[in-house]
């Protein structure tokens, strides 16, 4: 094994393959950063397994942030089709984000920006609701938006129209003015 390197497991066949593993004793401060196992090939039929585990220099703690950036707050919306979207950030990346209507899922959550949903609001009745978007990060980090009310408008009824004049069965006679 090389300078700062340990032998974990070895397994020597009698005939065949044999296999081992090392690792390094201790690990690199930063992210991207190249390890060299620098063991001496073997030769014949021998193999060198190397496993290689990097851990956050410390757990990610920080929750994501997000808000609900469409409807307007106070907006009046209707059909079978309204665009719900939201913005979110986190330290490391946001992977997923689920909205939510008067606090239950509104569909499946999104997992790929820009964070959006197609909301049929047929599905819920005339009056005010609240539209939320639940941020989660890979670390399991949750954050869920402000409230955002908006006011379903789904009249389907159509409108009633009495004529009051003229009367039934009268008589209407067009004149022409000059």
């Amino acid at each position: 094994m090389g300078s700062n390197q340990t032998l974990v497991h070895q397994y020597l066949a009698t005939v065949g393959d044999s296999f081992w593993v090392q690792r390094v004793n201790s690990a690199s401060s930063a992210s991207g950063v190249g390890i060299t196992i620098n063991d001496s090939a073997p030769t014949g039929d021998q193999y060198n397994l190397t496993l290689c585990e990097i851990l956050p220099s410390s757990p990610d703690v920080t929750a994501p942030v997000v808000s609900v950036s469409a409807p307007a707050p106070g907006a009046t919306v209707s059909g079978n089709s309204v665009t719900v979207t939201a913005t979110g950030s986190d330290n490391v990346g946001i992977a997923g984000i689920q909205f939510l209507l008067d606090g239950t899922a509104l569909g499946t959550e999104d997992t790929t920006s820009p964070y959006s949903i197609s909301w049929n609001t047929t599905t819920a009745s005339s009056g005010s609701h609240t539209l939320r978007a639940r941020a989660r990060d890979a670390a399991g980090n949750v954050t869920t938006s402000s409230a955002v009310t908006v006011t379903v408008s789904n009249d389907s009824t159509a409108p009633t129209v009495n004529m009051t004049a003229p009367a039934a069965g009268a008589s209407v006679v067009a004149h022409q003015l000059k």
